[in-house]
C-alpha cells in the first residue's frame, strides 16, 4: 500500500476527523434520508398491505371414538357451515383456492347424544383467520350399527289369482 493512502486511512481511524466528517452537512443528509425513506414507503406500500376476505366453509366432523369397529354418525349439524374471514396479502388471497380452508368440530371422546363443540379453522400457509362466525356448531352423535339378517319368506295361504309376482335371479357373471 502506498504511503499516500495509508495516510488517509489512518486518518480516518481517529474519531475526532470521523465526527468531523460525520456532521459535515448534518442537515442536507438526515434530509435525503428522509426523503428516501419516505419514497421507499410510499413505492412498496401495496406490498406490505393485508387485506380480509370471506369464505363460506363446510364443517366437517371428525371423531376418531373407538377401535374402528364402531362407527359413529353425526346428525342435525347445525349450521352447517360457518362464515371465515381471512387477512392476508392481497396476491395470496386472490390465488386462494376456497377449498383449502378447513373448518372442522372435533367429537371425539363426546358422549351419545347432542353436542356443542368449537370449530378449528386452519388456515392456509400465508394467511390468518380473522373472524369465525360461528364460532360454535350443535348437533347429534349416534351409534351407527349395521346387521345383516338372515329373511325366510313363507307363504301361508294359497295366492290370490288376481295378485301375481315374479321373480328371476340376477345373471352370473361368465
Amino acid at each position: 500500500m502506498s504511503a499516500p493512502r495509508l495516510a488517509r486511512l489512518r486518518r480516518w481511524l481517529s474519531p475526532r476527523y470521523a465526527w468531523a466528517r460525520f456532521t459535515h452537512n448534518l442537515g442536507p443528509k438526515l434530509l435525503a434520508l428522509g426523503v428516501s425513506l419516505t419514497l421507499w414507503f410510499v413505492a412498496t406500500a401495496d406490498r406490505r398491505a393485508n387485506v380480509t376476505q370471506g369464505f363460506d366453509v363446510p364443517v366437517t366432523v371428525r371423531d376418531t371414538t373407538g377401535s374402528g369397529e364402531e362407527k359413529r354418525a353425526t346428525s342435525n349439524l347445525s349450521p352447517a357451515s360457518v362464515r371465515v374471514i381471512l387477512s392476508g396479502r392481497p396476491e395470496r388471497l386472490r390465488e386462494l383456492d376456497p377449498g383449502s380452508v378447513e373448518a372442522v368440530v372435533d367429537v371425539t371422546g363426546i358422549p351419545e347424544g347432542s353436542f356443542t363443540q368449537p370449530v378449528t379453522v386452519t388456515p392456509p400457509t400465508g394467511t390468518a383467520v380473522q373472524r369465525l362466525t360461528p364460532t360454535r356448531v350443535q348437533g347429534f352423535v349416534d351409534t351407527q350399527v349395521q346387521r345383516t339378517l338372515p329373511v325366510t319368506l313363507s307363504v301361508t295361504s294359497p295366492p290370490n289369482p288376481a295378485c301375481r309376482a315374479t321373480w328371476s335371479p340376477p345373471p352370473r357373471p361368465a
